[in-house]
């Protein structure tokens, strides 16, 4: 009865959503038969190179850590743009794979609108720097490029534009929504309970506007990142890095042609496609472009085939947010399994957890964290590699590690807690006038719930709550890190920094890419430079995977099917899920950190 009093909000405004997406079910699940009987249509064999051959790796679309088969968010379904996207793990992996074959004499970068993370894009400019240390040239072109695909392609020894392209050059910034006037529309009100200045992830459901605190920290946060971007756009382009600020600023590089950028040093050419073919074609020495053997880094990554019966490092991907249900992302009924199996592995001699997570469910955390513990006691060597984001829930998995890499340009820290309690008297009572008699044993029988405000001796208990989750947090922080508790409460607060900063306070032990927390590890085990490496868990493809490969235009009918015809319902989905996420919380501030 108190699970049912508990989601009757979530439920009023889902019940339609469920009706209609009840009667599409048995056409979603007969469509994804069809296609798993004919999977294999889909899917990239292993490509063998043949001499002079060229590595293509195409620069468009979504870049995410490790192939899973979680569903689009319904936003992109919104907006046509589901595609399967690519995987960062498969792309550096056929780019090393390319480094080392004989037969791939170069690489070619076809730019476009990427969209990926600030660290996972670094970690791709890492690679095809590998990539040139091996003496093999890299070109890039684009036509639309945008900053995050720029930023790749400065690595390169080339680098062309269409004529009459764009180059989306403007710093980098984050947005973060603010849902109060939205929930006040519902009549919902959401009661706060935490611990830290700068634990700023509740605020979007209590402030219309960003607080100080909030904005100072991630003020600090963009300009530490772009000074790294810019300085190595920078130096690659052999100009200052001022000059970059300078043509944002002043010069609007956005909006000008591109002889701006060209007279500016950000590129070194303009051509069409065709000559850009051509070119290609004379850099590898034959008649014409379609004479080049192209190979795609992510086929030549599906023949480089690990051993999981022998002797070698597993390789966790932890990425999403952390819940300890039934969800998408970190589940901790999932991964704790997997480290005790892994712990009790011979064939398994290390363990690097790669984390890309702001976080989530304090309980899931710990779970996870303690199962970590029990890993760590078979002496096998256990190291933490930080992708985009290690933050809060994140960074509480991660804390106990023997070394923790940071990448360039991760987010972490946000050591806090925080517990959200919705309120939804008004909707419920006022506004659709359903009244609730309360019969119980207890006064706290009902405690909590969606129908009443909390009492001030309510909110004081929760609030006690989450001060025990903090004191817990902090730690465990203090116990992995060799730190003390107090100093670690001094530098947590909810705050995230970045990762110099990070290591500077004793956060990361190094700053590095998850290969170079790959060559660490085999140095450990003596292992030399090519070393067996797994990766955990097994990645599926699902139902959401062949959708994403289908004909043009199955976005739209998908999103008809699905129900979703409005961003008004797409918010209701939002509101859904916040009410129904775990109430005590590890979480960081939401964000999308535009490059």
């Amino acid at each position: 009865m108190k699970k049912f009093f508990l989601s009757v909000l979530s439920s009023f405004t889902g019940t339609w959503l469920a009706l209609c997406l009840f009667g599409i079910v048995a056409v979603i699940v007969s469509i994804a038969m069809l296609i798993n009987i004919g999977s294999s249509n889909f899917s990239s064999g292993i490509v063998s190179t043949s001499d002079n051959s060229l590595l293509v790796l195409d620069l468009q679309g979504e870049i995410i850590e490790y192939t899973n088969d979680q569903a689009p968010d319904v936003m992109t379904v919104l907006n046509g743009d589901f595609k399967q996207p690519k995987s960062l793990k498969d792309l550096i992996n056929g780019i090393k794979c390319g480094a080392d074959d004989d037969n791939v004499k170069a690489m070619y970068i076809d730019c476009g609108v990427v969209s990926a993370a600030p660290a996972t894009l670094n970690s791709l400019r890492e690679a095809i720097v590998d990539f040139k240390s091996k003496g093999k040239k890299v070109y890039a072109y684009g036509e639309t490029m945008t900053q995050g695909a720029y930023y790749v392609a400065t690595a390169a020894d080339s680098l062309f534009m269409n004529p009459h392209g764009t180059l989306q050059l403007s710093g980098l910034g984050g947005h973060t929504p603010y849902f109060k006037k939205l929930l006040d529309k519902f009549g919902i009100e959401f009661q706060v309970v935490k611990v830290g200045t700068y634990k700023s992830a509740v605020e979007p459901y209590i402030l219309e506007h960003m607080s100080e605190p909030a904005r100072a920290q991630l003020d600090t946060l963009y300009n530490a990142m772009w000074s790294k971007i810019k300085g190595e756009i920078a130096a690659s382009r052999k100009i200052h890095s001022h000059e970059i600020d300078s043509l944002i600023n002043n010069e609007f590089i956005l909006c000008r042609k591109l002889n701006v950028a060209l007279d500016n040093g950000l590129v070194d050419g303009l051509l069409y496609r065709h000559e850009m073919d051509s070119r290609l074609a004379e850099m590898m020495g034959v008649e014409k472009a379609d004479n080049i053997e192209k190979v795609d880094p992510t086929n030549l990554a599906s023949g480089n085939i690990s051993k999981a019966n022998q002797p070698h490092i597993a390789v966790v991907y932890a990425c999403g947010g952390i819940d300890d249900g039934d969800a998408s992302g970190i589940v901790s009924t999932d991964l704790v399994p997997l480290i005790f199996d892994l712990k009790d592995n011979e064939n398994v001699e290390g363990l690097i957890l790669r984390v890309n997570s702001p976080g989530g469910s304090a309980y899931g955390s710990e779970q996870i964290w303690e199962a970590l513990e029990q890993f760590k006691k078979t002496d096998k060597p256990f190291i933490v590699s930080m992708g985009d984001y290690a933050a809060s829930g994140g960074y509480y998995i991660s804390c106990g590690a023997d070394s923790i890499f940071a990448d360039p340009l991760t987010v972490t820290g946000s050591i806090g807690i925080f517990g959200l309690i919705p309120n939804g008297h008004e909707l419920l009572t006022d506004k659709l006038g359903v009244n609730f008699e309360l019969v119980a044993t207890n006064p706290q029988a009902m405690f909590p719930n969606l129908i009443n405000p909390l009492t001030t001796e309510q909110y004081n208990a929760m609030q006690r709550m989450v001060e025990d989750g903090y004191d817990l947090f902090t730690q465990r922080v203090a116990d992995g890190r060799g730190l003390s508790q107090d100093y670690v409460k001094q530098i947590g607060e909810g705050r995230v920094w970045s990762a110099e900063k990070a290591l500077e306070i004793g956060l990361v032990d190094r700053i590095g890419t998850l290969d170079a927390a790959i060559k660490y590890m085999a140095q450990k085990l003596s292992y030399g430079d090519t070393p067996n490496v797994v990766a955990y868990p097994d990645a599926k493809d699902s139902f959401w995977t062949y959708m994403a490969m289908l004909e043009n235009g199955n976005a739209a009918q998908l999103a008809q099917k699905l129900g979703l015809r409005s961003q008004e319902e797409a918010m209701l989905m939002q509101l859904r899920w916040l009410i129904q996420r775990p109430m005590i919380q590890a979480r960081m501030a939401d964000m999308v950190i535009k490059l």
